[in-house]
């Protein structure tokens, strides 16, 4: 009989044991389980916050965009502004040219006529210089323009990668979440 009671007693105290090792591992399992609740819902924060972000950001871009085609139609109307002063410029060398063959002409008494025809071919020169110098500056702005429309563009690329990445995150803690509630099942 001192068997059997020393082995119930053994027994006794190994479920006693398992009791409160099953106990100590369910503790365990339910802050593990509270833990990730809490690290999954600020990551989907995060993500909603990223995103977020990120919609800011494509709408920044897309102003930008539209900034750059006004600024290129900008630069069209500046091209013929140019066009023009240098078609005025060229006129006014011709013009100069005349007012010197006839001041030619006229000798002694065509003296101030030669003059005004002097003023008028260095009106000319200067404003051949001028029309070269926006030529060339708004050749910059052009090139500028393209290097700035790339990089809009990379960036709307990018932005919209990374929206789509981060929607995938946030889908994914959000069926990770429903999965860990509280009705939730174990696999063990």
């Amino acid at each position: 009989m001192r068997e059997t009671s020393s082995a119930a007693n053994m027994s006794g105290v190994r479920v006693a044991a398992l009791e409160r090792d099953n106990k100590a591992a369910s503790d365990g399992y339910k802050e593990q389980t509270d833990a990730t609740d809490g690290s999954s819902g600020q990551l989907m924060a995060s993500a909603t916050s990223a995103r977020e972000a990120l919609e800011a950001a494509k709408k920044w871009a897309d102003d930008a965009e539209r900034s750059v085609a006004v600024l290129s139609r900008l630069s069209e109307t500046i091209a013929k502004i140019a066009s023009s002063i240098e078609t005025i410029g060229r006129r006014t060398k011709l013009l100069s040219l005349n007012a010197a063959i006839e001041a030619g002409r006229s000798g002694s008494e065509g003296m101030a006529f030669g003059q005004i025809a002097l003023e008028f071919k260095n009106l000319a020169a200067d404003t051949s210089k001028v029309a070269t110098t926006i030529g060339s500056q708004l050749y910059d702005v052009r090139h500028q323009t393209g290097e700035i429309v790339d990089a809009v563009n990379m960036i709307s690329s990018l932005i919209d990668e990374a929206a789509i990445q981060i929607s995938s995150v946030h889908e994914t803690l959000k069926i990770e979440d429903q999965g860990s509630g509280p009705d939730a099942k174990l696999e063990f």
